[in-house]
């Protein structure tokens, strides 16, 4: 028919024949009846194939044989975007693994729970050593469990990125750990239908910078108050002492 035609690209049936022998064949036809007893009526199997214009496709060869009438019915079902659509996933889900696995930065998979929880799936190296344990022998946890210092609020944009698709940028949550608390930079961003990653880097050591930073400028604004009132008032004195010897009203000033 002229969807066959169009996949293998052939004009008629005659081209189709041409190029394609091995399917018309006697021999061919002989052995779909020989290599089946009478009670397999319809086969299916893979078939690899080039078209007349040497695109390659990927077949569902489907045949039913008709005993009575010695004919073969024989249908195609195209499946090479679909095939072509699975390597590229496969392709892409390599790749995001090696990310996943090389990042420098810490990264965690996490989705949606039945009891409407956030639950841990897998974290890569980088979560170990900057949370300091490791989180990727934990599959299955809860995130509020795993970690309690995470507000309420950070753990609702989590799941508003699985619902809404819409990324996280620039969060922040602390983490208690060995006496010490780890402040956190995140971002999160929608993986599937229900689940996200979270990307982060520790930010304490830039954080406590900041904090120093500011009571710097703080005692630096102190100090200058203080030691320009202290300044002043002697300076005051000094300066109307001046005006008075200048203007005699301390009597003449001897010339020695």
């Amino acid at each position: 028919n002229n969807k066959a035609l169009d996949l293998f690209q052939v004009e008629d049936a005659n081209q189709f024949k041409a190029a394609f022998p091995s399917v018309f064949s006697k021999e061919h036809i002989i052995n779909t009846f020989l290599g089946y007893s009478k009670k397999t009526t319809e086969i299916k199997e893979d078939l690899f194939v080039q078209n007349a214009k040497g695109k390659r496709l990927s077949l569902i060869d489907s045949k039913k044989i008709d005993y009575n009438s010695k004919h073969v019915f024989t249908s195609y079902q195209d499946l090479t975007a679909l095939k072509q659509a699975q390597i590229d996933a496969s392709q892409n889900a390599e790749q995001f693994y090696n990310i996943f696995e090389s990042n420098p930065l810490g990264m965690f998979i996490y989705q949606n729970s039945p009891d409407g929880s956030l639950a841990l799936v897998s974290s890569n190296p980088a979560s170990d050593r900057l949370m300091k344990v490791n989180i990727s022998q934990i599959p299955g946890v809860s995130l509020s469990d795993k970690f309690p210092n995470i507000s309420n609020e950070i753990l609702e944009k989590f799941a508003n990125v699985i619902q809404t698709g819409e990324q996280l940028k620039g969060g922040h949550f602390e983490y208690s750990k060995d006496d010490s608390v780890l402040t956190f930079q995140l971002n999160a961003f929608k993986l599937s239908a229900d689940q996200g990653v979270v990307v982060f880097d520790d930010v304490t050591e830039v954080i406590e910078a900041e904090k120093n930073l500011v009571e710097l400028n703080e005692l630096k604004t102190k100090f200058i108050h203080v030691v320009s009132h202290q300044f002043r008032t002697p300076l005051s004195a000094i300066k109307w002492n001046i005006e008075a010897l200048l203007s005699g009203s301390l009597g003449k000033i001897p010339v020695e």
